[in-house]
């Protein structure tokens, strides 16, 4: 079809092969575009590459390329047999890879398989010409005329009754291989004169579709037996008795090369007939209408009986099918650790094989075969259906019930386990109710009903008794079969599960010290059972489970575990060697690198993000194979929101990326789980990471914000485990709302109730919890921040926040963040009672000497530095109000102010909106100005000053009303008042509710004077 020429590619610097169409017909250029097109889809080193396609010299051309060599037809009779052998097996997997792009070659034959000659000596089979093959879009050899070499070509590819397919090719490469070994095509026949014209084409064809070829060990006696049959059972007829793939053929002779024992087998007797018949088809037919007359007299009579016959027959084999799997999976796992995932994807090809069966109208028998080796994957969904649609069939064998029992039960426990994680006591109950009627109770009655057969029998009334949660009688009905039989790790399993479930329970229920045991003991029972089935890996991971289970009961309890951890890692380690891709173990592996960073939080940063980064990858992972489990999804955003969380050097943009991908992750679980409270406590984590990285941008955050509290808010309605530690960050979230709310132009009020009485109620629950009563105080000084520039009374919250406080360093006194806080809300208060015009003297010298204590302890506290510098300025303050000379106390606020403000702001965005040093510096200008006013000279020095405070402040807030109040009566001080006027209406137009406050009073009556 074509002519090709070396050349040599100039822009690319490479030596190419070029292909021209032999014509120039339109139909003959299309035909060489459709073959660059086709070829170029497959990448593979047994497959020669398509480059580029063009034109040169006004003709269309490929660029191939460049293969140094012959055709294996060329080469063939000076090759040796394991030459030759190997040359076709290499072929057979390029064009196995050109079949995964969904293309039949449709022309193999020895002459388009080129081989490359190494210098070395080493030979490489490249498949070229794929002018003939056909994809999807069709080929365009609809002339009428046979495309392909006919002495290759499959029967039905010549006797056209239908599309042709993979097969096809198989029945080619065959056909290859006999050709090579035997020195000639498999049907041509030698003589003094070639068989030519369309005479002899037809006896050809006649031959290919009716006869069976010469036996190759007659044309070629060295061939061995072995070698003989792949390539007879590569050449049958029939397509779906020839080998499903080209890799399968490449395989079996690769057994061939090594040793091994082949899968093709000599055709049985059965099958000679149907050759003898095709081959002999009047005689056939005669007897075949005589024995017709004979038999249909009694066909009727006995047709119903046979039908019985043969579904009796069929679920004989079909049990003794799923016998099989669950025998051979089982001695995988008895042998010493190696890789699981070649018996494994034999399990899986298998297991589809049955699918087509299952889903024929008595396919009762193909279902339950279906359902054992789904069960044996691990698609515990995929199994139940299957036992189901098996006995909604009407296939109710004690097998059935046993499979659909087990089925169910490890679904009960996959999801209590979830619950028990999850949900507060107080909401658990509840949901285990409605798991108990759905997957338990089922699960019982079908395993009472089953009898247990098989390997399961023994240990049929221990596992009743864990289903049933009965964890110390299913212990010692597991004991008893032990006793008889101590190979039985079957037994050892079991007895771990009903530890590993009390150790849930038990922490389930707060009980952390003493949910310790159990999981020792399950460590303990699992490690003896792996020394029986060292290559099981539902044991190995059920030891990864347990041992992070203790790890999470003693990072909760506030002890070490760093030797936990490590023995997390050694384990999955370990059973990461049988099978690398189970998705179940990338998430422990995912949930154990997560807990080491979150056990390293007091560490530096830097130290954890790697294993946050690689915890999201892995969760990644493990959500692409298992389809997007709900604890794969809410792991991957747990991991986004921490790396979003602890990442400093990274900048918002890119971390907001890390936040997308965790929401839509949470979305997605949230379509499977609606009622999942975890997707929602990590979609308000998210969503609250989110608010501070726009924050960090000047970007709006309200938004952000109602999501992270509405999220929140429905995690704690599903009562989500954890709520204590979740209500506080919600009212947390709450408190940063109502600051939002302010800045832009509504009644921040609202939020701030709300929060105030979800801090109360922490409080009430856990008085005795520091941080509870931390947050409290925080959440009443802030109040007091947020009414104050709105004119509210601020001196009932900083007083409650001061009894908290009080009551929390009466349990532990002389605690530096006790102090800290203590002084930070008197400072607050005495600025307060400086701006009333009352004297904060006693207030500031309790306030600086808990803030000193607290600063010998913790010098790097800003905000108990910032709390320090304000008790000066308030001081000053009285002493201006009282006629009293404040330029000391000036003096020193605007130094220690300066001081704070001069360093690097925080790299977290989650801190840097934190910083008011510049706003209080222009606070300090403000008391400055005041007094030289008083005092009759001039303001505007200090005020200009201030300003240039107040513009750095306004740049970080640029939508707080306060500050353009602030910098309102700057303005009027600096002489600039219709600046001043602007800057004060540019307030009041943002938030109007700023017209009740001491600044904006202050602004007005600076402009008045």
């Amino acid at each position: 079809m074509g002519e090709v020429h070396a050349a040599w590619d100039r822009t690319l610097e490479r030596a190419v092969a070029v292909k021209f169409v032999r014509g120039s017909g339109p139909l003959d250029a299309e035909r060489l575009l459709l073959e660059a097109r086709l070829q170029a889809r497959v990448e593979h080193p047994h497959v020669v590459r398509v480059f580029e396609v063009g034109s040169l010299q006004g003709r269309p051309c490929i660029l191939f390329q460049l293969v140094r060599g012959r055709s294996l037809a060329e080469l063939s009779a000076g090759l040796s047999l394991a030459d030759r052998v190997e040359l076709v097996r290499q072929a057979s997997t390029g064009l196995h890879a050109a079949h995964l792009q969904g293309l039949v070659h449709r022309d193999v034959k020895p002459g388009n398989i080129l081989v490359e000659e190494a210098e070395e000596g080493g030979r490489t089979a490249l498949v070229t010409d794929f002018g003939l093959a056909h994809a999807e879009e069709g080929g365009l050899t609809r002339s009428g005329l046979l495309p392909g070499t006919l002495d290759f070509m499959a029967p039905e590819q010549l006797a056209g009754e239908g599309p042709v397919d993979f097969r096809s090719d198989v029945y080619a490469l065959g056909a290859t291989l006999y050709a090579v070994l035997a020195g000639r095509p498999p049907f041509r026949i030698p003589s003094a004169a070639p068989e030519a014209g369309s005479e002899g084409q037809v006896r050809l064809l006649h031959r290919i579709l009716g006869e069976e070829p010469p036996p190759l060990t007659s044309l070629a006696p060295g061939v061995p037996g072995e070698l003989a049959v792949i390539v007879e059972h590569a050449m049958e007829k029939e397509p779906a008795a020839r080998y499903p793939s080209a890799q399968a053929f490449a395989e079996d002779l690769g057994r061939f090369q090594r040793g091994e024992p082949i899968r093709a087998r000599q055709p049985t007797s059965g099958q000679r007939l149907g050759k003898w018949i095709r081959k002999n088809r009047t005689a056939s037919r005669a007897i075949a209408a005589a024995l017709a007359v004979l038999l249909a007299a009694g066909a009727f009579a006995l047709w119903q009986s046979r039908q019985a016959a043969v579904e009796a027959q069929e679920a004989a084999r079909l049990g003794a099918v799923a016998s099989s799997l669950e025998s051979r999976l089982l001695k995988e796992y008895l042998l010493p650790p190696h890789d699981l995932r070649p018996a494994l994807k034999a399990l899986r090809a298998e297991v589809e094989a049955l699918r087509p069966l299952a889903a024929r109208p008595r396919g009762g028998p193909a279902s339950f075969a279906l359902g054992i080796g789904l069960e044996l994957l691990g698609d515990l969904d995929g199994a139940r259906a299957a036992y189901e649609r098996a006995w909604s069939a009407g296939f109710h064998s004690p097998k059935v019930s046993e499979g659909l029992g087990n089925t169910l039960a490890g679904l009960y426990r996959d999801q209590a386990r979830r619950v028990y994680g999850t949900l507060e006591p107080a909401a658990r109950e509840a949901r285990l109710k409605v798991l108990q009627a759905e997957l338990r109770d089922p699960a019982a009655l079908h395993l009472q009903a089953a009898g247990a057969e098989g390997v399961r029998r023994s240990l049929l009334p221990a596992s009743i008794a864990l289903l049933e949660g009965d964890l110390v009688s299913a212990r010692a009905r597991a004991e008893e079969v032990l006793e008889g039989d101590v190979n039985r790790y079957e037994a050892r399993a079991l007895q771990a599960e009903a530890w590993l479930e009390e150790a849930a329970r038990l922490r389930g229920d707060g009980r952390l010290e003493e949910s310790l045991e159990p999981a020792a003991r399950a460590v303990a029972l699992l490690t003896e059972a792996e020394r029986w089935a060292r290559s099981d890996p539902s044991l190995g991971k059920a030891r990864v489970r347990a041992l992070e289970a203790r790890a999470s009961a003693l990072a909760e309890l506030g002890r070490p575990v760093a030797a936990e951890l490590a023995a997390v890692m050694e384990a999955i380690e370990r059973t990461a060697l049988l099978d690398p891709d189970d998705p179940a173990l990338l998430v422990l592996r995912a949930d154990a690198l997560a807990q080491q960073a979150s056990a390293a939080r007091f560490s530096k940063t830097l130290a954890r993000l790697p294993w946050l980064e690689e915890a999201a990858t892995l969760y990644r992972r493990a959500a692409a194979l298992d389809g997007g489990q709900v604890g794969t999804l809410c792991g991957l955003a747990r991991a986004l929101y921490a790396k979003a969380y602890v990442s400093v050097e990274a900048e918002p943009e890119i971390l907001l990326h890390d936040v997308e991908e965790g929401l839509a992750a949470v979305a997605r679980a949230a379509t499977r789980a609606p009622l999942d409270p975890e997707v929602y406590r990590a979609r308000s984590l998210l969503h609250e990471v989110e608010a501070d990285l726009l924050s960090a941008q000047g970007k709006p955050v309200e938004v952000a914000l109602r999501g992270a509290v509405a999220a929140g808010e429905e995690a704690l309605r599903l009562q989500v485990l954890g709520s204590a530690r979740l209500r506080p960050n919600v009212a947390t979230t709450l408190l940063h709302l109502a600051r939002e709310t302010w800045r832009n132009g509504r009644d921040p009020r609202p939020d701030l109730e709300r929060s105030l009485a979800a801090m109360e109620e922490s409080y009430r629950l856990q008085p005795e919890l520091l941080a509870t009563a931390g947050n409290l105080a925080f959440a009443h000084a802030t109040a007091a921040v947020v009414l104050i520039p709105m004119g509210g009374e601020a001196g009932p919250h900083l007083a409650r926040g001061r009894a908290v406080i009080a009551e929390a360093i009466a349990r532990r006194p002389g605690l530096p963040a006790l102090e800290a806080a203590q002084g930070g809300i008197m400072a607050l208060d005495a600025l307060r009672l400086s701006d009333a015009g009352q004297d904060p003297r006693a207030v500031a010298a309790e306030a600086g000497r808990l803030l000193d204590s607290s600063l010998r302890a913790l010098p790097e506290n800003v905000a108990a530095q910032e709390a320090r510098a304000s008790l000066s300025l308030s001081l000053g303050r009285w002493r201006a109000s009282q006629g009293l000379d404040p330029t000391q106390e000036f003096g020193r606020a605007e130094r220690n102010f300066g001081e704070i403000a001069a360093r690097p702001s925080p790299a977290h965005p989650r801190l840097s909106h934190y910083r008011r040093a510049d706003e209080l510096l222009a606070r300090c200008a403000i008391a400055q100005a005041r007094w030289l006013q008083r005092t009759g000279r001039p303001a505007a020095p200090p005020a200009r000053t201030g300003l240039t405070h107040v513009a750095k402040a306004i740049g970080m807030l640029p939508r707080d009303p306060e500050l353009r109040a602030l910098r309102a009566e700057l303005l009027a001080f600096a002489g600039e008042r219709a600046a001043a006027r602007t800057s004060l209406d540019e307030a009041y137009a943002m938030q109007p509710l700023v017209r009740g406050g001491l600044d904006a009073r202050a602004a007005e009556a600076a402009l008045a004077r």
